[in-house]
This record gives C-alpha cells, structure tokens and sequence, in this order.
C-alpha cells in the first residue's frame, strides 16, 4: 500500500512559529512530566512504580529528584 504525502508550503515566518511554538511545548510538557514525577515521590511511591506510570527512565526520576 503506497502513501500518499501531503505537500504544504509554509512561509518563512510560519514556520518561524511552528519552530517556536514547539520549543515551548516541549519545555511544558518536560515541566509537567516533572511535576508528575515530585508528586508521587512525595505520596512515597515505589521508584520503579512512577517509572511505570509515567515512561520516565530511572535515571530521569533520579536527575529530577535531585534537582528539587
């Protein structure tokens, strides 16, 4: 089965934003996923439980721990 592509052109200054607008929402969804994790440690979850619940590496839930 063969796919088709979509053709879009985007001006200069579209995908200016685009580029931005993904930027901020990758740094919102680092800050939620952040939040996510220093919830359930402080409800005392299990490590390898938050690991499980929100896809984060173990190394990631340390890095994160350490920074509160």
């Amino acid at each position: 089965m063969h796919m088709k592509t979509i053709e879009i052109q985007f001006e200069d200054k579209e995908i200016k934003f685009l580029n931005e607008f993904r930027k901020k929402v990758i740094k919102n969804a680092k800050e939620i996923t952040r939040a996510n994790v220093l919830l359930l440690v402080n409800k005392g979850m299990k490590i390898k439980d938050i690991v499980k619940i929100t896809g984060v590496s173990r190394d990631t839930l340390m890095n994160i721990k350490k920074k509160r």
